[in-house]
């Protein structure tokens, strides 16, 4: 393949343009934005965005997407909650980041977070009645453990009550995880009352 000042100055012609047209378009949807006044011109906006990078792209980038009416459904929910964020704080912006998630605490399960990691987790009721299949399959408990352990890069907290609904709750099944955390010298327990 042999490169010339040509071939460059075309693809260089070619990037212009496309860098030109995402442009306006992100300013006309900016100046769109200020119009919307009922959820119907927030959805005809989001369909705009997603003609603008062509539906069939966004499916064989996303595969799913590739059921259109599951893309219409997430539209439709995305605007819906876009919409009443908005109304809520009066600001686009505050509202997309509230889609977005940011600031948010994220609730999730151990196989949920696989392949996550975050500042600080915390592990809700560390007891013997949430890893009942401990007796059954010690080995994938172990495995659930870790990965709920290993998702945090910082601090890992657990907590686990002495009752629930009225009901005394154990640890005896998951002792060796508690002897381990004791015995490593980097844990703290403390006791509430």
């Amino acid at each position: 393949m042999e490169f010339s000042g040509e071939n460059l100055s075309v693809s260089n012609k070619q990037y212009e343009r496309i860098l030109r047209s995402a442009k306006s378009f992100i300013n006309n949807v900016s100046a769109e934005l200020h119009h919307v006044a009922v959820p119907d011109d927030l959805y005809t906006l989001f369909q705009n965005i997603i003609n603008y990078f062509d539906v069939r792209m966004i499916q064989a980038k996303f595969i799913e997407y590739s059921d259109i009416r599951y893309l219409e459904q997430i539209s439709e929910e995305l605007n819906s909650c876009l919409f009443e964020y908005f109304l809520q704080e009066q600001n686009w912006e505050k509202a997309s980041r509230m889609i977005s998630g940011e600031g948010i605490v994220p609730l999730m399960t151990i196989h949920k977070s696989k392949g996550l990691e975050f500042h600080t987790v915390f592990l809700i009721d560390l007891s013997d009645s949430s890893f009942w299949s401990y007796r059954d399959e010690p080995i994938e408990a172990k495995a659930a453990l870790f990965v709920a352990i290993s998702r945090a890069k910082e601090n890992f907290f657990c907590t686990l009550s002495t009752t629930r609904h009225n009901r005394t709750q154990y640890k005896s099944l998951i002792s060796e995880f508690y002897e381990v955390m004791m015995n490593s010298g980097l844990v703290d327990f403390i006791r509430f009352s």
